[in-house]
């Protein structure tokens, strides 16, 4: 499994979650505070705990591939988790082959490798479940089990539907031991809420007085609670009617389940695993108004679990186990993506990065559309994924990029998309000009014959030149005559070429300076 991850890692197409979160890290790297001055609809955890990571590897165009690779021991523990929680339910031999079905996966290797919140999220619930479930119910573990379910909560908001998936199934009567009367249950259920209580605080209450500290609670509410919910939908009337039938489904489903799976003695356990995952993806599908492949990933690890016992006992052996593991395999073997520079894997994003930091210094802005660009501060506050995209359609939030633009003076933008809002889309088409793998601010001139006036727009005023695809171009600007770089306020202005007709580009004369041209190639040497 590691060494496919590895496979993966360097060839796999990055999804813009993986560098929107390389972003905050950076961010927290760099000694701003997330959701106050850097803009982040996710809990904090995940990227406090890589930002020691990424400031290792520092400024690097493949830094998204070697934040994959640090995410191997993630996965890793996922397994060794699965391999704990198999324990409880089924023979010791039974669970390496559950880990094994589990670590090769097709859908578990893809999704893990991909640098999200929701890898440490998987194993906080995981981990939470084996320390749960591996013992009696003691003080100590009660309370170990809260602090690790308040870490996991500050790895990911979504931790409340896992939470109320399992606190449905504990509740439910075929997951209590035989033998315990009602009085009983309700006692050992009083007792252990508090200690549970108290472990899962712990971690929330560290981040929400540090937050509170930098003055950022209003904004982390904003972020992670207001935000979000602008795009969840009020509890349909079928959503109401097909949540308590579903759950009696369940709830009735997952003795009969955990029977074919769990070895005597464990069925118990074995039903609170399975009607817990089939709550959690009940409550998923009916409550939550976006739901991605990495929401299913807590569940999706303990498949393992239902299908290596069943398969083992259908065909009366190990052979449909190994038969599995086969088939994993080839098909792992047969999705490694090749390693393309023109692909939509790593390499596409790590010559965008370059780009980045080739042109731009540390303190300059940039406009994308995540923070793809990953080491430089967007210019405009909120970053456009599908929540936000919303809310600027339906007018909620104001599309001020634009104004943002110019006054934070941003000369660098990423290459033009669909998802921008159409304002902002509109000014970046009319006032930038592709250089490399990015936008500069500027516009194409072409002159028809020698001594054409040419007029143009500036919107953000700074240092420009007039080039060629040979070189500088000597003309007249406004009247006055230029052969360098020159500063330009903003506003209309009038340039006449010397020389014969060809195109003419007004650009950031940095992006001149450094390589960067807007015609064929995108780059010139320098020198």
């Amino acid at each position: 499994m590691a060494l496919l991850h590895v496979a993966f890692a360097v060839g796999y197409r990055v999804d813009t979650d993986e560098t929107q979160h390389l972003h905050v890290v950076w961010a927290w790297v760099h000694g701003l505070v997330q959701y106050r001055d850097v803009f982040d609809n996710h809990a904090p955890l995940f990227h406090v705990l890589f930002a020691p990571v990424l400031a290792m590897f520092g400024e690097r165009a493949d830094i998204v591939v070697w934040m994959r690779l640090a995410q191997i021991p993630l996965a890793l523990t996922m397994v060794v988790s699965i391999y704990l929680l198999a324990c409880t339910v089924v023979p010791e031999r039974t669970a390496v082959w559950v880990a094994a079905v589990a670590a090769l996966d097709p859908l578990f290797v893809p999704r893990t490798v991909e640098f999200r919140t929701d890898n440490l999220w998987t194993v906080g619930w995981l981990v939470s479940l084996a320390v749960l479930l591996r013992g009696s119910l003691s003080g100590r573990r009660l309370l170990l089990f809260g602090l690790l379910l308040g870490a996991t909560f500050a790895a990911s908001l979504k931790t409340v539907m896992l939470v109320a998936g399992g606190g449905i199934a504990g509740i439910a009567p075929q997951t209590w031991s035989r033998g315990a009367s009602l009085r009983e249950r309700l006692v050992r259920l009083a007792a252990a809420v508090p200690l549970v209580l108290a472990g899962a605080l712990v971690v929330p209450g560290v981040f929400l007085a540090w937050f509170a500290s930098r003055g950022a609670l209003e904004p982390l509410y904003y972020c992670l609670v207001e935000h979000n919910a602008q795009a969840h939908a009020s509890v349909t009337v079928r959503a109401a009617v097909i949540i308590p039938v579903a759950l009696v489904l369940v709830l009735l489903a997952s003795p009969l389940v955990a029977s074919w799976i769990a070895r005597s003695g464990r069925e118990t356990r074995a039903t609170f695993l399975v009607a817990s995952g089939f709550t959690y993806l009940v409550l998923l599908w009916c409550l939550w108004p976006i739901v991605t492949r990495q929401d299913y990933m807590p569940v999706q690890s303990l498949l393992a679990l239902l299908a290596v016992p069943l398969l083992a006992r259908l065909g009366a052996g190990w052979r449909p186990v190994y038969a599995l593991l086969a088939i994993e395999a080839v098909l792992l073997l047969l999705a490694i993506p090749p390693v393309h520079p023109w692909s939509h894997g790593p390499q596409r994003e790590a010559a965008l990065i370059g780009d980045v930091i080739r042109l731009t210094d540390p303190a300059d802005t940039i406009i994308d559309l995540k923070g793809e660009t990953v080491y430089r501060r967007r210019a405009s506050y909120y970053v456009l994924e599908a929540i936000t995209r919303q809310l600027l359609a339906s007018g909620r939030l104001p599309d001020d990029a634009p104004e943002r633009l110019v006054s934070e003076r941003t000369f660098a933008a990423v290459d033009d998309d669909g998802n921008f809002p159409p304002r902002t889309r509109e000014f970046l088409n009319g006032h930038y000009i592709p250089a490399g793998h990015l936008r500069v601010a500027g516009a194409m001139l072409n002159p028809a014959v020698e001594g054409t006036a040419e007029s143009f727009e500036i919107a953000i005023p700074g240092e420009y030149a007039f080039v060629t695809s040979h070189g500088l171009a000597a003309g007249t600007l406004d009247g006055r005559r230029v052969y360098t770089a020159i500063d330009l306020a903003a506003g209309h202005h009038v340039f006449v070429l010397e020389g014969k007709p060809q195109s003419i580009a007004v650009l950031w004369a940095r992006a001149w300076q450094r390589g960067f041209t807007p015609f064929a190639g995108g780059v010139r040497p320098l020198g």
